[in-house]
C-alpha cells in the first residue's frame, strides 16, 4: 500500500540511539498498547499497535500519520514525540515522552481553585498552540489531560485520533461520546476512542476545524467547578451549531480576560485609596508622635521622682522586715521560754508534793527525818534536782546566760514557795500526831 503521508522519517534525521530495558505495560485496549520503558536512563512512553492491528496497513498509516502529526509538536502542555522505530517485540512504535501523573478528572477533587484555574489556562495554551500548526486533536477528555506530580503542570496526550487540513485521506468519524463535537462523529454508530478504542475509519470523512477541539473544552470545562465566567464559556463552548461556538481559543482567553477586567479596577480603586489612606495616616502619625514625645518626656521625669520615692520605700521597708524577722524570732523564743518555765516549775510542783504525802503519813520528828532522808536519796535533794533541771533545759534548748539566769530565778522562786508549805508541814508534826 502507498504510504498517505510524505515522508515519516527523513533517513538523515538523527534519531537516539541504544535500546530500550526496564519494560512495564501501562495498558493495552482497543487498537493500542503502552509500554514503559527505559533508554540511555531516561523513561519513555512507547506506543504500538496490538494484536491483529498490527498487521494490518491502514492501522500502520494511522500509527505513522499520528507520528508525523506529533513529532513536530514542542510546547511544555503537550506531550513530546520523540521517535518513531521498529522494536523487535513490538513492532512499529512512536517514541513518547512519558509524563509521571495523573489523569485530569482524577487530580480534580482536590485541586485548589487556584490550581484549577491554572490549569484550565494550560490547557488553553495548549490548544493555542497545536492549533496555530494546522493540528486538531479530536479526542480532548479528561483521560487524556495528565496532571504531573511535580508541579501540577497539564499535559496533553494522544493525539492518536488528531487530524490536520494537509492529509487529504485517511479521515474518519473519531471521538468520545460526551465530548466530541456532533459534527465529528458524522453518521457513524461507533466513533473511534483514540487509545481507549478502535477508530472506525472512513474514507469520505471531512476534516472537523478547531472548533471540534472547542467544543470539547466546552464540555471538560464544568469539571473544574469555577462557575461565572467558566460557566457561561462552557455554554457557548459546547453549543451543538459549530457556528456558535467560540471560533478559536483566542477568543475564549478574551473573555476570561474581560470577566477578569472590572475585579482589576476595583482593585486599582482600591490601590489608589489604600495609598491616599497611608500618607492620611503617616501624617497623623508624624502629629501623634510629636504629641506623644512630649507626653513622654513628663513621664519620665515623674517616672524619675517616683524611682526615688520607691529607693526609699525600698529602704524601709528592708529595715521594717528586718525589724519584724527580729521580732518574730524573739516572739518565738519567748514562748519556747515560757513553755520551758511552765514544764520546769510543774516538775518542782510533782517533787514537792510526792514529798509532802510521804511527811503528812510520819507521827514522830524521827519518822519525819527518816521519810525525807529516804525520799531524798530516790529522788535528789532540792538543790540536786535544780541543777539537774537547769543542765536539762539548758542543753536541749541551748539556752544563753540570760535564760539560764531566767529559768534558774524560776526554778529557785518555786522552791522557795515549796518549801514553806513544807515547813508548815513540819511544824505540824507533833500536834497533829
Amino acid at each position: 500500500m502507498e504510504s498517505s503521508i510524505s515522508g515519516i522519517v527523513p533517513e538523515d534525521m538523527p534519531l537516539i540511539s541504544g535500546s530500550f530495558t526496564d519494560r512495564s505495560l501501562i495498558a493495552e485496549h482497543g487498537m493500542y498498547v503502552l509500554v514503559k520503558a527505559k533508554r540511555l536512563g531516561k523513561w519513555f512512553k512507547l506506543k504500538a499497535l496490538s494484536g491483529q492491528f498490527a498487521s494490518d496497513g491502514l492501522h500502520r498509516e494511522l500509527l505513522k500519520k499520528e507520528f508525523e502529526l506529533g513529532f513536530p509538536l514542542e510546547h511544555p502542555n503537550v506531550v513530546r514525540t520523540y521517535d518513531f522505530v521498529h522494536d523487535l517485540e513490538l513492532g512499529d512504535c512512536i517514541v513518547q515522552e512519558y509524563v509521571q501523573g495523573v489523569r485530569l478528572d482524577e487530580w480534580l477533587p482536590t485541586a485548589s481553585k487556584k490550581a484549577r484555574c491554572r490549569a484550565v489556562g494550560q490547557i488553553l495554551d495548549a490548544m493555542a498552540y497545536f492549533h496555530s500548526q494546522g493540528v486538531v486533536h479530536r479526542d480532548l477528555k479528561p483521560s487524556n489531560i495528565l496532571v504531573t506530580d511535580n508541579g501540577s503542570d497539564v499535559k496533553i496526550i494522544d493525539f492518536g485520533l488528531s487530524d490536520a487540513d494537509r492529509y487529504a485521506i485517511l479521515k474518519q468519524p473519531a471521538g468520545t461520546k460526551g465530548f466530541s463535537a456532533p459534527e465529528q462523529l458524522g453518521n457513524a454508530s461507533d466513533a473511534g476512542k483514540g487509545d481507549s478504542g478502535t477508530a472506525n475509519p472512513s474514507p469520505a470523512g471531512s476534516y472537523t476545524d478547531v472548533r471540534a477541539d472547542i467544543y470539547s473544552f466546552g464540555r471538560i470545562l464544568p469539571l473544574f467547578r469555577l462557575g461565572g465566567v467558566y460557566s457561561r464559556i462552557a455554554r457557548k463552548a459546547s453549543a451543538s451549531d459549530p457556528k456558535k461556538r467560540y471560533a478559536n481559543v483566542e477568543e475564549i482567553r478574551s473573555e476570561i480576560r474581560r470577566a477578569h477586567i472590572p475585579a482589576v479596577a476595583c482593585g486599582s480603586v482600591l490601590f489608589l485609596l489604600l495609598i491616599a489612606g497611608g500618607v492620611f495616616a503617616v501624617v497623623s502619625y508624624q502629629r501623634k508622635v510629636m504629641a506623644l514625645n512630649e507626653k513622654v518626656s513628663m513621664f519620665k521625669a515623674e517616672v524619675d521622682s517616683l524611682e526615688l520615692v520607691k529607693s526609699k520605700l525600698v529602704e524601709a521597708n528592708a529595715a521594717l522586715t528586718e525589724a519584724n524577722d527580729s521580732f518574730l524570732q524573739m516572739k518565738s523564743r519567748q514562748q519556747l521560754l515560757d513553755n520551758i518555765l511552765g514544764e520546769a516549775s510543774a516538775k518542782v510542783q510533782r517533787y514537792y508534793e510526792k514529798m509532802l504525802e510521804s511527811v503528812r503519813q510520819c507521827k514522830t520528828h524521827e519518822e519525819f527525818f527518816a521519810c525525807v532522808d529516804c525520799y531524798q536519796k530516790a529522788n535528789g535533794t532540792p538543790n540536786e534536782m535544780c541543777q539537774s533541771l537547769l543542765r536539762s533545759y539548758s542543753t536541749k534548748y541551748s539556752l544563753d546566760l540570760s535564760e539560764e539566769t531566767l529559768l534558774s530565778h524560776k526554778i529557785g522562786y518555786e522552791m522557795n514557795q515549796w518549801s514553806y508549805k513544807w515547813s508548815e508541814a513540819v511544824v505540824k508534826i507533833p500536834s497533829d500526831r
